[in-house]
């Protein structure tokens, strides 16, 4: 009896799951870009969120909530009602904050439905245009010249600018100053302003280099990009090793119905290939629209996840099409092998130790501050 019960609860849930789908969806959706308005996730997000309202039929609103590397506001799609009316847009940040972290709100892997891979792209190290320097080899010479005084920003701990640089300054032996900012837009003010001298920039900063008030030195990529041929991988300038690229994923809360997440993959699919087509006819920018997660689609991904994550390094998500559905598939294994994983995973310990060690700091002043004021003292 307590069988039959727990086949019919479950016969049940299924038929609720389905019919939800079948009118999915009948009210606004909540995009969640969980860093500040204007950077590549932002772009990113309201592009597809314009389009996807326009073929849904429903308002797609995006909702802005920086700070943590992403965190906040992954944790609001997290924690949502699994039922799609509230997605999120993530970057490369995101499966390396669990490695660098000690405290997460939500369990990354297991708390989030991935609903696509979004687009990928090489980041570009990035100077002022005032800044005295036309090559890498000239900012390496410069950076040489001036330990600790060159300052580089980055969208936020752990995100993809900064892993990328802490790598570059590693592979290239010069040391400078992180200052994070909580989000690639803000960021890139400061940068184009000369308050920071070094980026690697997502293709949001495209215009300020066709304006001429940014230059680029080196792609992080490969290969050199379509966009300025002119300008070199950084492995071609003498580190064969490095590579440094960036990628945004669709997710909704764990236990999203399938079938919803199949209508999403395939809207935000269309979506995506509109862009391409778009992108072919008018490339301005590096992006790369995939718009599907085919295990093909996502050899990059598993790479760039592999080759930056350190305790999460033997998982990653894709998907893989079954009688027409879209299923979240965790992969528990794979081939590790990829040049420069040793030094990749020696910046990630580095890091990690790094902002455990403020956390620490932090901790100390802030009781020290408490003993003081229970002794009747000052600050």
């Amino acid at each position: 009896m307590r069988t039959s019960y727990l086949t019919l609860a479950l016969a049940l849930s299924a038929f609720a799951g389905h019919a939800a789908a079948q009118s999915y969806p009948a009210k606004p959706i909540r995009l969640i870009v969980p860093f500040a308005a204007g950077g590549g996730s932002d772009i990113l997000g309201r592009m597809i969120g314009q389009k996807l309202a326009e073929n849904l039929g429903v308002q797609v609103t995006p909702d802005n909530r920086p700070g943590a590397s992403g965190i906040i506001g992954m944790d609001i799609v997290a924690k949502s009602p699994p039922d799609g009316y509230t997605i999120g847009i993530i970057s490369t940040g995101h499966v390396v904050n669990p490695s660098v972290y000690s405290k997460m709100p939500f369990d990354t892997l297991n708390d989030l439905a991935p609903i696509t891979l979004v687009a990928t792209t090489s980041l570009m190290i990035t100077v002022p245009n005032a800044l005295p320097v036309k090559s890498l080899k000239e900012l390496i010479a410069l950076a040489k010249r001036r330990p600790g005084e060159l300052n580089y920003a980055s969208s936020g701990n752990a995100s993809a600018q900064h892993l990328a640089t802490e790598l570059f300054k590693k592979t290239a032996g010069v040391n400078m100053v992180h200052v994070p900012y909580k989000g690639g837009a803000p960021a890139l003010v400061d940068l184009v302003a000369g308050q920071v001298q070094v980026m690697f920039c997502s293709p949001s900063a495209m215009p300020y280099v066709k304006g001429g008030r940014l230059r680029v030195l080196a792609y992080g990529g490969s290969k050199r990009s379509t966009v300025l041929p002119e300008v070199p991988t950084i492995k071609e300038s003498g580190y064969p090793d490095y590579e440094a690229v960036e990628w945004w994923g669709m997710y909704a809360a764990a236990k999203t119905p399938p079938a919803i997440v199949t209508r999403l993959n395939a809207e935000i699919g269309k979506v995506l290939s509109h862009a391409r087509k778009e992108g072919a006819a008018r490339p301005v920018n590096a992006l790369v629209y995939v718009g599907d997660c085919m295990e093909e689609d996502i050899d990059d991904l598993r790479r760039a996840f592999a080759d930056w994550s350190n305790s999460y390094s033997q998982r990653l998500w894709r998907h893989k099409k079954k009688n027409g559905e879209v299923i979240p598939v965790r992969v528990t294994s794979f081939n590790l092998e990829f040049a420069g994983r040793r030094a990749r995973l020696g910046v990630i310990e580095d890091l990690t130790e790094r902002m455990q060690a403020e956390e620490r700091a932090k901790q100390s002043e802030q009781r020290y501050r408490e003993l003081l004021q229970e002794r009747g003292g000052g600050t």
